[in-house]
């Protein structure tokens, strides 16, 4: 899956961001610490726009967030840094400051009045059906944002989304009646499906460790740290029942019941005594680092020493990034929440990666290993046999969209191959298909029988707008200079 998305990434990244006021509630992942060569802070500067790290940190926050849902929560910061995924973040905010240039040439402004009417039409700050300045505020806290930060985020894509209004793509006849027939376009064709049973490869121990030989660098341990931690011991608050009312009232956003509505405070009353006690908790492990920082410990405090590794899940996300980005000089962390009790961490030592030995990697290597070599031989097999093969003939003509026809592929094999083959220009070839299957091909007749298509003209304006927006881009990147600050991203 990496793989593919590596390949393809060009066209997961998103250009525009109208709908950059989408990313409440994604929470934020770090991507470790760059050095910023420009005094103001910013990361970038394209043309007259500078970019901060709050925009780079939430735009990589947004990337990962999106992936995250693709893995289906199987994403972490290692399968990020092989995507890139913070410089398709940078990327996407240059793309977007050369958009805001050229907007301004045009003296496009956005008024307090737009702002406000997106600002109401969010769910998110809407009760009982209207819009809650309290809840506005209190939803921002806890996304980490500013009311300033965040409204310059909606002028931005208001400022955006007028810019597009300028130039409306929209389908003429010709356009759309050209779709319509390239839809209508149906092929029959004989075929021949290639799986890897069909090849033997060499997987003997010899085999195996000259593969892992040249790609030791492939397998290697995780980076792993080495820390001293303190519990801290849970604390009764005791809090009264005026305190406890106070809090409530300050809180009551966070005491919400299946139905999303707020509790009253005597429904909520347990868990207000939860939190008071937590944050008692919390105040008393603030405490402890300080004394942990200042070395006065006292003396029965026990401090537990042990190895955290990338990936291992021993902790948060959150708290690994943080453990990751300590150093020498400032070892200590401010208390952090793991599996319901407050830990003050120390990192001692880092423990670099480092080449796997062939036992430890064997399991990998074996997979590896197996997949480049059948794809390799069943390439070479594919590629000796396409002039000559033999196969079956579809019983019909088969259009693009089509998810059947094809024996031995399912809807989603059979869609790829048909992918493949209305996008080649040969008449002979052969197709790859995700699960390394591939399929030889040979167009035997085609005909053309037109679909009316009540989405035609919407399909055509979007690739219209597509194309001109890939268009645009590439020319403001040549007439507003970009200028990078982070080291190790470059021009």
């Amino acid at each position: 899956m990496i793989t593919w998305m590596q390949r393809h990434r060009k066209y997961l990244v998103i250009t525009i961001w109208i709908s950059t006021i989408a990313f409440i509630g994604a929470g934020f992942v770090g991507w470790g610490q760059y050095s910023y060569g420009d005094k103001s802070g910013a990361v970038a500067k394209v043309g007259d726009v500078s970019i901060t790290s709050r925009e780079l940190q939430k735009t990589y926050a947004q990337l990962f967030n999106r992936y995250s849902q693709i893995f289906q929560g199987k994403f972490d910061e290692e399968q990020a840094k092989k995507l890139g995924l913070d410089k398709q973040a940078l990327q996407q905010l240059v793309n977007q400051a050369l958009l805001v240039n050229l907007a301004n040439s045009y003296n496009l402004e956005t008024t307090d009045k737009e702002v406000a009417t997106v600002l109401q039409s969010q769910e998110a700050f809407i009760e009982n059906g209207v819009f809650s300045k309290e809840l506005y505020q209190k939803v921002l806290k806890q996304n980490r944002l500013t009311p300033v930060d965040y409204e310059a985020d909606i002028r931005r894509a208001l400022l955006i989304q007028k810019l597009f209004a300028l130039f409306p793509a929209q389908a003429n006849g010709i356009e759309t009646s050209a779709f319509e027939t390239a839809l209508g376009i149906g092929d029959k064709f004989e075929y021949k499906v290639l799986d890897g049973a069909m090849v033997s490869i060499d997987t003997s121990d010899a085999a195996l460790r000259t593969f892992w030989e040249g790609h030791k660098l492939d397998y290697m341990t995780p980076r792993a740290f080495k820390i001293a931690y303190i519990t801290q011991d849970a604390v009764e608050a005791g809090a009264g029942e005026e305190e406890l009312q106070s809090y409530y009232d300050a809180h009551k956003y966070d005491f919400v019941g299946p139905d999303g509505k707020i509790l009253a405070f005597d429904n909520a009353k347990s868990a207000v005594v939860a939190a008071v006690n937590d944050k008692a908790t919390n105040k008393e492990a603030l405490k402890t680092y300080i004394a942990y920082k200042k070395e006065k410990l006292d003396a029965d405090v026990k401090i537990v020493e042990t190895t955290v590794r990338e990936g291992d899940n021993s902790f948060s996300a959150e708290t690994m990034q943080a453990i990751a980005s300590a150093d020498a000089a400032s070892p200590y962390l401010k208390p952090k929440k793991e599996h319901g009790a407050y830990l003050i961490i120390k990192r001692l030592e880092t423990v670099e990666p480092m080449p796997k030995s062939f036992e430890a990697a064997e399991a990998d290597v074996l997979a590896a290993y197996t997949r480049q070599m059948r794809a390799e031989k069943l390439t070479e097999l594919a590629t000796s046999s396409l002039n000559s093969f033999r196969g079956t003939t579809t019983d019909g003509y088969l259009k693009r969209d089509a998810t059947s026809g094809v024996q031995g592929l399912d809807e989603k094999e059979t869609q790829a191959l048909l992918t493949s083959l209305f996008r080649s220009r040969k008449a002979e070839s052969m197709a790859q298909l995700p699960d390394g299957k591939i399929v030889l091909y040979r167009i035997l007749d085609q005909q053309i029988d037109p679909v009316a298509d009540a989405n035609a003209d919407q399909a055509v304006a979007q690739t219209k707008e597509t194309l001109f927006s890939q268009s645009l881009i590439t020319a403001l990147a040549e007439r507003y200079e970009t200028k990078i600050f982070l080291q190790g991203f470059g021009q």
